[in-house]
């Protein structure tokens, strides 16, 4: 059966990547794991499960993305320390909320809040020495005047005492961080008991961060700080992080099972190079989607692919109009053709990106969520599941030969 010869195909070859793929997966897990030094193991070897707030910034030029330092990646905005306002000092402050947090929490002693803030110096300021910040943290069951009566009825109240009565939480002193590190801070587990109480329409816990260097400021996005939801005492967790290894190798077989499935399909009526060289352009375009998007929409900075390359011939800037001649006007209709080509083509374009960054997550430390590696993969088997009934007709419309 013509169905049989492409899934025979299919089956055969991807057993063959499977096991090529099975072999330098665990060679790969034991020449890192062999050789990762005891630092390194302690920061990188686990699989974190982190647990994530909503950021927002306040006292900032703009509540999403803060201060603005010049740096040419956006990713994180910026606070700095205190400045003086009109009417008096301000402080810029970034704010996490989360709308609730796991009650298991609750039942422990400490858990950890981890961060990777970036620091960008308008001073110098002192050698191996990283910048203070201030950390407050408080539920929504929170009243300063109660913590306040509370304070001086019992000036012996512990942090642990008063984050699990009062749902307040502050290290004590300043809390110092250096760039390109993670910094942590033990919080008591009281204060996520203490969370799960109240209204339940107000965020469960805030987290606020101020910069207390004046001449620094500090960056910080979303996913700069969390909790561990996992147990952080335990340090290096090689077995947690070998499977999570093999889970990011998992993503890696489905991105083979996407590239054979597309050119197998491609073979049944091109030849093998051909088919290859089609699949590679293919996964080419698939990885700039974003790009070939906007060569569609003409948001391009310096219109379309013929116009960009007589601009590169010419060589004339991207923001200059081009003059007003006839070979320019038929370089700009003819891109308009270009665009709905590629338009139609970006329909077909698998999300590659969707499965390439799971590696990051490994390498910094972080565990792949199951069931976000699930939706991917059935993301990835729906996409291809037309490809092969493209390629099934395709048999089907051929002759094959028989058994004589």
């Amino acid at each position: 059966e013509r169905v049989e010869i492409l899934l025979g195909r299919l089956a055969g070859t991807m057993a063959l990547m499977t096991l090529v793929l099975l072999a330098l997966t665990a060679a790969g897990l034991l020449y890192i794991i062999r050789g990762v030094s005891p630092d390194a193991a302690d920061e990188s070897l686990k699989a974190r499960e982190p647990l994530f707030g909503i950021i927002a910034f306040k006292n900032t030029t703009s509540e999403a993305k803060g201060d603005n330092v010049g740096r040419e990646w956006e990713y994180r905005g910026y606070i700095s320390g205190p400045t003086q306002g009109p009417t008096g000092l301000v402080t810029p402050q970034a704010v996490w909320t989360y709308p609730t947090v796991p009650a298991y929490l609750g039942s422990r002693d400490k858990v950890q809040a981890e961060f990777t803030f970036d620091i960008y110096r308008t001073t110098k300021g002192f050698e191996n020495r990283g910048v203070g910040i201030g950390l407050v943290m408080t539920t929504r069951n929170y009243d300063a005047e109660e913590l306040r009566k509370a304070r001086e009825k019992n000036p012996g109240l512990s942090p642990d005492q008063i984050a699990a009565d009062h749902g307040y939480f502050q290290p004590a002193g300043s809390v110092t961080f250096f760039d390109y590190s993670t910094g942590s801070v033990e919080v008591p587990g009281g204060l996520f008991a203490n969370a799960q109480k109240g209204d339940p329409q107000k965020p469960a816990l805030t987290v606020t961060v101020t910069c207390k260097e004046s001449t620094q400021y500090v960056g910080m996005a979303r996913y700069d700080f969390y909790f561990r939801a996992d147990d952080a005492r335990v340090g290096a967790q090689p077995l947690r992080f070998a499977g999570n290894f093999f889970l990011a190798s998992f993503a890696l077989w489905l991105r083979l099972l996407l590239v054979i499935s597309v050119t197998l399909v491609m073979s049944t009526e091109l030849s093998t190079v051909i088919s290859l060289l089609m699949g590679m352009v293919l996964m080419m375009l698939a990885h700039v989607q974003e790009f070939v998007r906007e060569l569609v929409e003409g948001k391009s900075a310096g219109g379309g692919p013929l116009e960009n390359i007589k601009r590169i011939i010419d060589n004339s800037v991207a923001a200059k109009p081009l003059e007003d001649t006839a070979l320019n006007t038929l370089i700009q209709q003819s891109d308009k053709v270009v665009r709905e080509l590629l338009g139609g083509l970006a329909r077909f374009l698998p999300e590659v990106d969707r499965l390439a960054y799971y590696p990051e997550y490994v390498g910094n430390g972080f565990a792949i969520g199951g069931g976000d590696l699930a939706g991917n993969a059935i993301v990835t088997i729906f996409y291809i599941l037309p490809w092969l009934l493209l390629g099934y007709h395709l048999l089907r419309w051929r002759e094959v030969a028989g058994p004589t």
